[in-house]
């Protein structure tokens, strides 16, 4: 699957209203994901985030209201973070933001997963992550 960049207006009307994970990625211009120096090791795929939900449309199109300086919207852990702190928008400014997803009934169960597989890797969650 390609990236969905989040800076397309309403990229979220494109993702279906079933549960799922999803991870969200700044790129470079070359449409490659960058690399992130984790407390062990380099993060080759550059995930900044690995979230859950049981409609991936609505917490998605959440995402995009947070990250929308018009709508002021505050509900997602992500956004809020991106949104609070200068230099998180300075080094992942929104154009380079982009997700991809994954339909699962058993969305909860596979973001744990995900996420203690990162923490294995790395020794810690994913920088927009405060928990698994």
């Amino acid at each position: 699957m390609d990236y969905i960049k989040l800076s397309n207006n309403f990229f979220w009307q494109t993702i279906p209203s079933k549960p799922g994970v999803y991870h969200i990625y700044s790129l470079d211009p070359k449409n490659k994901p960058k690399k992130l120096q984790r407390l062990i090791g380099k993060d080759e795929e550059g995930i900044l985030y690995i979230g859950k939900s049981e409609n991936l449309r609505e917490r998605l199109r959440m995402l995009w209201r947070v990250l929308n300086p018009d709508l002021n919207a505050t509900a997602h852990t992500f956004g809020e973070k991106y949104n609070t702190y200068q230099v998180l928008k300075s080094n992942f400014p929104l154009n380079t933001l982009a997700i991809k997803f994954r339909c699962s009934n058993n969305a909860k169960e596979l973001e744990i997963k995900l996420i203690d597989e990162y923490i294995n890797i790395f020794g810690e969650v994913p920088p927009f992550n405060s928990t698994k």
